[in-house]
Parts: structure tokens; sequence; C-alpha cells
């Protein structure tokens, strides 16, 4: 699978400026994402399976993050090519000392966007949510 090499180091910027953010004490709420999460409702309904094509998908998603081809259990037996988005957002909640521990909730969605030829054939979506603290002891 091709892959964005950016894009690695976009979501370790957003992490580095939200941990920047909260041990310089910058407010109540810091919080870094990796852009706009991909509207997954338009796609389910514009989309059209065996109809729609790449520049579709690409109008309504953007360009993917990488690209691959799969081999799946399908009627015809051919492989697929994959196209790949993720988004990425976290939030630490900054408290006024120092020493406490900060609340971070964060959320993150894989998705998968499958085609037979040029014709869409589905997507497959994994939506995260995480949330823990950061602070004296370490990550929880």
């Amino acid at each position: 699978m091709a892959v964005n090499r950016s894009a690695p180091a976009a979501r370790a910027a957003v992490l580095g400026l939200a941990l920047l953010g909260a041990l310089l004490g910058c407010g109540t709420l810091t919080q870094g994402t990796s852009g706009p999460f991909h509207d997954l409702a338009q796609a389910r309904a514009e989309l059209v399976r065996g109809r729609s094509t790449r520049s579709d998908v690409e109008r309504i998603l953007g360009r993917p993050l990488g690209s691959g081809t799969a081999l799946l259990p399908t009627q015809s037996g051919a492989a697929r090519e994959v196209w790949l988005y993720q988004d990425m957002e976290l939030r630490l909640e900054v408290g006024r000392s120092q020493a406490a521990r900060i609340p971070v909730l964060g959320r993150e969605q894989f998705v998968l966007v499958f085609f037979d030829g040029d014709a869409f054939d589905g997507l497959m979506c994994w939506p995260a949510e995480m949330t823990g603290e950061y602070g004296p002891g370490g990550g929880s």
C-alpha cells in the first residue's frame, strides 16, 4: 500500500502542539486535529456501488492518505483497489496546576474505500474514541 509520508508527520505535529500548549498552560482547552473529519454521511448518501467513480469519491472525500490492492472473497475473485483515509482529533483539558493530571480526549477514524476497476465498490469505517489522563506518573 502506498502511503503519503507527510501524514505521520502531520499527526505527530498535532500531538506535539497539543502537548506543548498543555505544558505551557495556554488556556483551559488545547486542541489539535488532522483537519475536518471526512463526511461519511454524504459519502453514503451520494456514492452508488457500481456506478460512482474514483472521481466521485475524490470529490466527496478528497485525496486518500494511501492506496493499495486487496484480495477479498468476492464473486469475481479479482483484486480490488483500496483507498485509505484517516482523521484524528486530540483535546487536552489543561488545568491551572502544572502538577495536576490533564484529561485527554480524542477521536480517530479510519476509512477504506474499495473499487472494482474504476467503479466504487463500497466503504468500511472504523471510528475510535480515546480517553485518559496525562501527567505525573505517565499517561494512562
